[in-house]
């Protein structure tokens, strides 16, 4: 009698498994395919707890590499090595890696250890304008090297595939635009709640990131600065968490604005905060194409958003909301005060939101993920 083939075995390996983009994707992508592939998950030294018992749950078997610190690179060397003994006892079919520092570790790992299939994803530039001129030389040469290790880059944006390709990363060939998806009708349906303490006839303005550098947090409380000298009625609400809180608080009190900003820490309920608000920003120095812009749009609400990396294939220009150069308040409370002072504006761009969010559904995302491991294994297996 034939033995049953075993489904493929693939490795996830992120280096912080925190409340990111990244991570959602990952968890979305296991919770549909868990049937069909045998996972496992390899993470850094910082993870939130929460969603690795969450990972657990569904059968997922994880694995924590010490030796990989986020922006440590002595400890970052030793753990290619690391990471490769666990890759030779498992003998996984496919690894896909996250991200910059596990995506070049895990990818030379990788290859060490003979590992059939190796995927990248892609989740923002590493390299750019915002960056040391002598770490963005060496972060495209460790690239370059990982890159020709990479069976496919799966990237968050065209815009995004083009830099790499410019850096002379990896082929044409191998790069796919896989946009990451959410639930759209979960944000479409959702309801509206009283949010506690933001008065009810404000205009409210909310951010949902990571309490983290590179936010645009010090643009966003000039431009409030700047907006609410005009308009007192607005409310500006944050959701999210990060070692950044006390930072922003600070900066906040200092400007004199402690009664018009409102934290709201983590949310599992964010469907809820989005539909409650009449603006969504996001003046970011670096993304991806970040999923909060996609539940925005899911939502039907207009945006406003820097002009960097994937984010103007969600936010088209005078569309469905407004894209301003980075590290430039006036021109973020600028866009703000057009939203704020016309309702007519926001329903309108609101509604395109709806209309261009269609592409990031999760159901699209998940379906080429599975394609694009089907093809490979076929090649390579």
């Amino acid at each position: 009698m034939k033995k049953k083939k075993k489904n493929p075995k693939i490795l996830h390996l992120i280096t912080r498994f925190m409340l990111g983009g990244s991570e959602e994707k990952t968890i979305i992508e296991i919770e549909h395919l868990n049937d069909k592939y045998r996972y496992f998950l390899g993470t850094g030294s910082e993870y939130t707890i929460n969603r690795v018992k969450y990972i657990k749950s569904l059968g997922v078997n994880c694995k924590k590499f010490e030796f990989l610190r986020h922006y440590n690179p002595i400890s970052l060397f030793f753990s290619i090595f690391e990471i490769s003994i666990f890759l030779k006892e498992y003998r996984f079919d496919i690894v896909h890696t996250h991200g910059s520092e596990m995506g070049i570790v895990g990818r030379i790992a990788a290859k060490m250890a003979g590992v059939p299939i190796i995927i990248h994803s892609i989740h923002g530039t590493p390299f750019g304008i915002n960056r040391n001129l002598l770490l963005n030389k060496f972060l495209i040469f460790c690239e370059q090297i990982a890159g020709k290790s990479t069976d496919r880059f799966l990237s968050n944006s065209d815009i995004i595939t083009q830099r790499f390709l410019d850096n002379n990363i990896g082929k044409k060939a191998k790069f796919r635009t896989i946009y990451s998806g959410i639930d759209i009708k979960k944000f479409q349906n959702a309801k509206p709640i009283k949010i506690a303490f933001v008065p009810d006839n404000s205009i409210k303005i909310l951010i949902a990131s990571r309490l983290a550098k590179g936010k645009g947090w010090q643009e966003l409380i000039e431009s409030a600065n700047i907006i609410l000298g005009k308009k007192k009625e607005v409310s500006f609400l944050i959701a999210g968490d990060g070692k950044y809180k006390n930072k922003i608080k600070d900066f906040i009190k200092v400007k004199n604005l402690k009664n018009n900003f409102h934290f709201l820490d983590y949310r599992n309920d964010i469907e809820k905060i989005y539909k409650s608000v009449d603006i969504f920003v996001l003046p970011s120095y670096k993304e991806g194409t970040p999923r909060v812009i996609t539940e925005a749009m899911a939502s039907g609400l207009p945006i406003v958003a820097t002009n960097i990396d994937g984010i103007p294939e969600q936010v088209k220009h005078k569309k469905n909301g407004f894209l301003i150069e980075t590290k430039n308040h006036q021109a973020l409370a600028d866009a703000l005060l057009k939203l704020i002072e016309n309702p007519r504006l926001r329903s309108k761009m609101g509604k395109e939101s709806t209309k261009l969010v269609k592409k990031f559904s999760s159901n699209k995302m998940i379906k080429d993920i599975d394609n694009l491991y089907q093809e490979l294994i076929k090649q390579k297996l």
